[in-house]
């Protein structure tokens, strides 16, 4: 008689949440085996719980097995969705028009931050309109980043 190699490994994992964020429970499972050590597939598993990617929380997701001799097992995976801390600052400006005026897109540009809240430089953004400081009148400029 030896003892059973069924085993489930999971991990916990962290994601931002967004309107295009997904997830599946292949994502925290790492491995499983059944009795005898041999990889089991995904769909051999019972998953109970689901995540929502686009709302921030904690969700616990179990995954369990019952090998051939009635041994069943199961493991917990956390995941943590967490809310993105992306966010751009910018602010307005007045200028003088004038024959050697300029303007340039960082002139209004002040910090922005990745989901992840770590700092991106103007390049990482996307710049939508300009301005002709030659000519008066109000221009709008639009900072975006995904």
């Amino acid at each position: 008689v030896i003892a059973s190699k069924a085993d489930i490994v999971t991990k916990d994992t962290t994601m931002v949440a967004g309107p295009s964020a997904t997830w599946n429970a292949a994502d925290n499972l790492v491995i499983a085996t059944d009795a005898k050590g041999n990889v089991l597939a995904l769909s051999d598993l019972t998953v109970n719980g689901a995540v929502d990617p686009k709302t921030p929380g904690t969700y616990t997701v179990t995954y369990s097995y019952t090998d051939a001799a009635g041994n069943k097992i199961s493991k917990e995976a956390i995941v943590t969705v967490i809310a993105s801390k992306a966010d751009i600052v910018t602010k307005d400006t007045t200028m003088v028009a004038g024959p050697s005026a300029t303007w340039n897109a960082v002139d209004n540009f002040v910090e922005a931050t990745g989901a992840d809240g770590n700092a991106l430089t103007l390049s990482d953004l996307t710049v939508n309109g300009a301005v002709d400081p030659k000519t008066p009148g109000t221009y709008t400029v639009t900072y975006s980043y995904t």
